[in-house]
Order: structure tokens, then sequence, then C-alpha cells
């Protein structure tokens, strides 16, 4: 809100980072609006203050708005040309997170429809139910999870880093409750249904589900079966690579197979809704962004060489991505011109990976 006259207005952040430790809030600028031209202008000017930044920045992050992404005129558009201009390479990299969110959304309104205002109706009705309930007495998914000791493990390791965010926290206790009732936690009451919070699908999703058998009984309208469904797709495609989505050199691998899993998804307007979505956000895949993956540790040897060869030896990078496409095959010479913008020493490209 603007001090003078207490009229909410646009704001931007400029953040520059260098690495998690190295980050440094440039300015925070007012806006007329919130338009693509005001922005890069806003950004332009910010830039222009220091001489050198143009030099060092490689990449822009951002949230994947049209206003953003827009192929005719997106700020990340007009950032780019800019750049070449300057005769700079800067690459594009949509927030992971942010792009999981749409792939959520559309997934929850093709079982669930578009709520006409801020809130979900099933949410709502829930809350106002919620009182009513004994949230001791609940009941965990009463169908097989394929790879349930893998997905246990991943929640515990997750809680065991004591995350500073209580949503990503009871996302994840809610999702070891639907597995089994071996460790209990408290079932908070439900708090933001809003469509902005980024989690509440997840979360109430999980929570109307515990208590389906009391809410039956409560005459709560709700198709349980479609809700299974979502709970299904949240802990067994979405949640590993939401939860990894900060780690930069995890994102290629856990993109594919996150592309995989939902072409193989059981439910098929889930597959479909959520594979529409995720074809629109194949960043991490279908660009060069994909060499990050050759740092990933978990990424066999004779994989790496095989990534290195097609970096150094293939022309055209893969086109379409299906349950087929292995890692190696997102390389081409495309990636060898990302890393040698990032001013990194190649080197180590000649060498063998096993040293």
């Amino acid at each position: 809100m603007d001090d003078e006259s207490k009229k909410f207005v646009e704001h931007l952040a400029i953040v520059i980072s260098k690495s998690n430790q190295h980050d440094r809030l440039i300015n925070i600028n007012q806006l007329k609006s919130g338009k693509a031209e005001e922005i890069f202008q806003s950004m332009k000017t910010e830039l222009s203050k220091y001489s050198n930044l143009t030099n060092i920045i490689s990449c822009v992050c951002h949230d994947t708005p049209n206003v953003n992404t827009g192929r005719k005129g997106g700020v990340v558009i007009k950032l780019i040309e800019y750049f070449e201009s300057l005769n700079k390479f800067l690459f594009n990299a949509p927030c992971r997170n942010h792009i999981d969110e749409l792939i959520l959304s559309a997934s929850y309104v093709t079982l669930f429809g578009k709520p006409s205002g801020p809130s979900y109706p099933m949410f709502v009705d829930f809350q106002k139910h919620f009182d009513k309930l004994n949230i001791e007495s609940f009941e965990s998914c009463d169908y097989e999870i394929e790879n349930e000791l893998q997905i246990l493990e991943f929640i515990d390791h997750q809680l065991s880093k004591n995350s500073k965010r209580k949503d990503y926290r009871e996302a994840l206790e809610l999702s070891r409750l639907f597995i089994t009732k071996d460790v209990l936690f408290t079932i908070k009451k439900p708090g933001c249904d809003s469509q902005s919070r980024w989690l509440s699908k997840w979360i109430y999703s999980l929570k109307i589900y515990l208590f389906r058998n009391q809410l039956r009984d409560l005459n709560f309208k709700c198709s349980f079966t479609n809700l299974r469904h979502f709970c299904f797709f949240c802990i067994t495609v979405y949640m590993k690579g939401f939860f990894e989505n900060s780690l930069s050199t995890y994102c290629v691998l856990n993109d594919l197979n996150k592309l995989k899993s939902i072409q193989q998804f059981y439910c098929q307007p889930i597959k479909l809704a959520a594979s529409k979505s995720f074809n629109n956000h194949l960043d991490y895949l279908k660009t060069s962004l994909s060499s990050f993956a050759l740092f990933d540790e978990r990424i066999d040897n004779k994989t790496k060489e095989k990534m290195v060869f097609n970096l150094k030896n293939k022309e055209n990078k893969i086109t379409v991505i299906d349950t087929t496409t292995e890692i190696d095959d997102l390389f081409d010479s495309s990636n060898l011109v990302f890393l040698r913008n990032l001013n990194l020493n190649l080197d180590f490209l000649d060498e063998s990976v096993d040293e």
C-alpha cells in the first residue's frame, strides 16, 4: 500500500542470486501497472545502475504467468532480447514449484470442476463439518500403494529436515497418515482454502479423505473415489519433484520421471489433464537447462558418458518425450553452449567420468 495515497499499488522485487547462500535484494520498485513493458523497463533501469551485473548474470528465474512468459512480449522474452543486444546470453529458468502448481491445479479441476470464486466449495463445506469430527478416528487409504516403503522413506527424510514452511510439513504429515497410521500426527483444523495457497488442494484433499467414513455419515457431498485418485496422484507422482525443486541438479531427472509417471498414471482424466499442463512447461527437458543433470550424483557414470558424448556430437535435441526417453537423449550441442556461457572451466568434460 502506498503511504501517501493509501491505495494498493504494484511492486517489483529484484533479487540477484549467486548461490543459495548469496542472495542480494537490489531494489523493490513501485509500478504504475503490472504490464510486461513496465516491469521490463524497471528491471532494465536497475541493471543499468550496476555496470558489471549484465556481465555476470546467466539465468533468469521467474513465476510463469503470461506477463512473464508471453511469447509476443513477455518480460522474460524482453530481457533475453536486451541481453542479446549486449552480446550476452540469458537463459530462461522458470520456477519449478509454480509449474508444479499448474499441473496440480489442472488435475484437481478436471475431477472437481473450476470454482467460480477464490475458494473451493468442497473445502468450505469441510470447514463447516470439521468440528463435528472425531479427529482421532481417521482411516488411512485402504488400497495398495506402489513403492510404499520408498515413499515413506522420502517423507521421513523431508520431515527430518524440519522445514520452516508449516504448510509443507503438514502436507508431508498428512501424506504419511494417508499411507499408514504407524506414526501419528495431530490433524490441524482447516486453514486457508484460497486458490492462491499453493498446497491447499493437496492438504484439504488428504484431510477430507482421512475422515471419509465420518463425512459420509454427515452427508458430506463429495466423490471420494475421485478424491482418492487425486491423493494418489499427489503422493505417488507429484510429491518427490515438488520437495526437490530447490535442487537444480535434480530437476531434470525428476521432471523426466514425473512426465513418465503422469503418462502411466491409472486415472485417465488426471493423466490427460496433467500431461497437457506439463507439456507446456518442459523447459528443463527440451532446452539446454537439461545440462544441470551432468551434476546429479544419482545418475550413473555410464549414462553421464552418453550425455557428454551427445553434447559434443549431437546436433538436434529430441522433440518428442515419452516413456521410452532416456535422460542422455536430452543432450545435444546446445548444452555445450549453455555450459560455456556459464563461464565454467569445461576441462572436466574431457576427463573420465570415473575420476
